[in-house]
């Protein structure tokens, strides 16, 4: 019993290493293509640190530099939660990058995210200056209720009172 703990036990110190050791490995490909310019790559490697860590928005912030959404998105979500006013309208600024950008499915999750904070949407839609945060496009182009009634006529009157 106790060479087969002693055998477990060096298995798994073994395994812990090898984890380790991978996971450095990653790290250190992550920081050369990050380095290098790769904004997906300083993404992921801002993701394993801490999020209030200055690793963390150093290589974040390398992400956003570069347009990524998905950074700017996780920033926002950050920004938002920490509950400052500047917080708030930082996460917003980015909000709105992301929703004048490509990227449809980044900027589905942002709009998720807007309908369920009314005082960021309202700071996403002052920023972006009158458009609507969160409403799909057919919104703005949808008939108004007041240009559809027509003004009744004595002669169209369908009750018979002259």
């Amino acid at each position: 019993m106790a060479n087969y703990l002693n055998e477990l036990a060096s298995t798994q110190v073994y395994e812990d290493y090898q984890t380790r050791t991978d996971r450095v490995n990653m790290l250190k490909q992550f920081k050369a293509s990050a380095l290098a310019g790769s904004a997906v790559a300083a993404y992921r490697l801002a993701k394993n640190y801490p999020q209030n860590s200055e690793s963390f928005l150093k290589w974040m912030k390398v992400a956003i530099n570069q347009n990524l959404t998905n950074a700017m998105l996780d920033m926002a979500l950050i920004l938002v939660e920490q509950g400052s006013v500047a917080g708030v309208q930082k996460a917003a600024g980015y909000l709105v990058q992301i929703l004048r950008s490509n990227d449809s499915y980044v900027k589905t999750l942002a709009e998720d995210f807007l309908h369920n904070n009314h005082l960021l949407s309202a700071e996403v839609s002052r920023q972006m200056k009158g458009f609507t945060a969160g409403l799909s496009l057919a919104g703005f182009f949808a008939c108004d209720n007041k240009s559809i009634r027509q003004p009744v006529s004595d002669t169209n009157n369908s009750i018979g009172i002259s």
